[in-house]
């Protein structure tokens, strides 16, 4: 959520988490995100105000907004906007998440296409373990 959001001023609570307004990000399309897994276990539901297909542009969304976002640590700590964002925990508990590439098969053996993959990988690597 962004600095001077009303819920960013002290912990947020389950019960505000629920009542906010928020911002999903799904790459796939699909209208429910991890949080949102996590919540219908425990027989709840957030409100979800809007979609987007990519995590670029949340951050500008929620500075302009009064949406707050579950977002991987990763997405908000490398963001040119992660100083006007505030970051806090979630209160539920979320499962890990896989992160994918894809490509076709005929650059499968191709050394360069595998020195890019891995080089992605290992910058991945360092951007979710950091922090």
């Amino acid at each position: 959520m962004r600095r001077d959001h009303p819920l960013a001023q002290s912990p947020i609570t389950g019960e505000q988490f629920l009542e906010a307004e928020h911002l999903l990000v799904s790459l796939s399309g699909d209208p429910v995100g991890i949080a949102d897994g996590a919540l219908e276990r425990a027989g709840k539901r957030r409100r979800v105000a809007m979609t987007l297909n990519n995590f670029s542009g949340a951050p500008s969304l929620l500075l302009s907004s009064n949406l707050i976002a579950v977002l991987p640590a990763g997405v908000v700590r490398t963001h040119a906007l992660k100083d006007q964002i505030y970051a806090c925990n979630v209160p539920l508990t979320l499962a890990p998440f896989d992160c994918q590439m894809a490509w076709h098969t005929r650059y499968d053996r191709d050394s360069a296409h595998r020195w890019m993959r891995a080089l992605i990988a290992q910058t991945c690597d360092q951007i979710w373990k950091a922090g």
